[in-house]
């Protein structure tokens, strides 16, 4: 993985997860707080928490915006785990 200025390095993300993101740090006004997309990248839910007000949930559970985590706004389900035998 190449490194950025300071020896920080970029997690690698798929289109649809930069689309995700995109769309949370624009929704949330993150941009607003001072936050770069690069630095929100490196960890999205530490700046989702700390620049919400705790309106922002992880994995759209109830009481939040109504919105679905990553797995729902990818049309995905969690597998259900299976005892190894």
């Amino acid at each position: 993985m190449a490194h950025g200025n300071g020896g920080w390095s970029s997690p690698r993300l798929s289109d649809e997860e930069l689309e995700y993101y995109g769309d949370l740090y624009i929704r949330w006004d993150i941009r607003e707080a001072g936050v770069d997309f690069e630095g929100f990248l490196n960890n999205p839910e530490y700046y989702l928490q700390k620049h919400t007000r705790g309106r922002w949930r992880a994995g759209g559970r109830e009481g939040d915006d109504g919105r679905k985590g990553l797995l729902g706004y990818l049309g995905l389900r969690q597998a259900a785990r299976t005892p190894a035998e």
